[in-house]
């Protein structure tokens, strides 16, 4: 990581970028004294005064750096089903044709189910009382044989914390910026890293492939995922409605999900659809599940947040 971080700050002085970008965040001072610093000037006055029952705080950085491949394959599966029996059907115009009884969809058709997932940084919080989320999630992939161990441009003594923040000149050691955040910085060092091409894509795919599926049902799903982050804060007490969060995410990826599903037949099958001469009140006239599901989903970056009463 520090060679990491030493090669991306040479970057940005081969790009002679000299001055600082303003970002929403950059005067935000995350400290564990529970100490919060900010200053809004809108419109509207926010005067919030609520009496919690506890509290979660997370101040969390993850970085990964490579290639995910997630890969499902299931295939030639074949359900010989028993003699169910049968019956004549007598016409006028032909001969007694025999008639295998159906099978009942909703207890003797199997599922085959098939799913991969491929995630780079993954975050879940779950929670009853208020949250405070300072999170970065940054996903990228080095230079094959690229070395920094000679680089001399910067001096990474003085990365520390909150602190990291580029000197104005470039020529000299890191000097640490007042009231800095962390994971803006990152961003900023991963974004130049991109461009002059310290860093490269990573590649982030999910593959299921299914197909030759005789008498069951399929259920195929893919999913590839950059970042991802999912807070829930549920609670019937309003004081613990409180969520304040700072969250950067970065994603330099080629991310990529396929579902293939093929050849699959179910024979002699019935309650498929509803049947108006069902006969077993106990059960429903639905199978209950699709015949054949094929979902591919690709995100680069996500966050999902709820907030909100405990569901009845």
């Amino acid at each position: 990581m520090k060679r990491l971080i030493t090669a991306l700050v040479a970057a940005a002085a081969v790009s002679a970028l000299s001055g600082t970008s303003a970002f929403a965040f950059d005067g935000v001072r995350w400290t564990w004294d529970k100490t919060v610093k900010e200053h809004v000037d809108i419109d509207v006055d926010i005067n919030v005064c609520v009496d919690p029952t506890g509290l979660v705080e997370v101040e969390k950085l993850q970085i990964f750096l490579g290639n995910v491949e997630a890969t499902s394959k299931v295939a030639f599966v074949i359900n010989n089903m028993y003699n169910p029996g049968g019956h004549y059907e007598f016409s006028w115009c032909w001969y007694p044709v025999w008639v295998p009884n159906a099978f009942d969809a909703r207890v003797d058709l199997p599922s085959v189910i098939s799913a991969a997932t491929a995630v780079g940084n993954n975050q879940s919080i779950t929670s009853d009382v208020p949250v405070f989320l300072h999170d970065g999630q940054f996903v990228a992939n080095t230079r094959g044989n690229g070395s920094y161990d000679d680089c001399k441009i910067c001096d990474m003594s003085g990365l520390t914390g909150d602190n990291i923040a580029p000197s104005t000149s470039f020529t000299g050691p890191y000097q640490p910026r007042p009231d800095s955040n962390l994971h803006t910085e990152l961003a900023e060092l991963f974004t130049i890293g991109a461009i002059v091409g310290v860093l490269t894509p990573a590649e982030i795919s999910a593959d299921s492939h299914v197909f030759a599926i005789h008498n069951a049902t399929v259920d195929s799903s893919a999913t590839a995922v950059a970042n991802n982050i999912s807070v829930t804060l549920r609670s019937d007490n309003p004081d613990n409605h409180v969520l304040i969060a700072d969250i950067t995410q970065f994603a330099y990826a080629n991310v990529s999900a396929v579902s293939d599903v093929c050849a699959v037949d179910v024979n002699n099958f019935r309650n498929l659809s509803p049947d108006a001469n069902n006969t077993d009140p106990t059960l429903s006239t639905t199978l209950g599940r699709p015949l054949v599901s094929s979902v591919a989903t690709a995100v680069g970056n996500n966050v999902s947040i709820t907030v909100g009463p405990v569901a009845p």
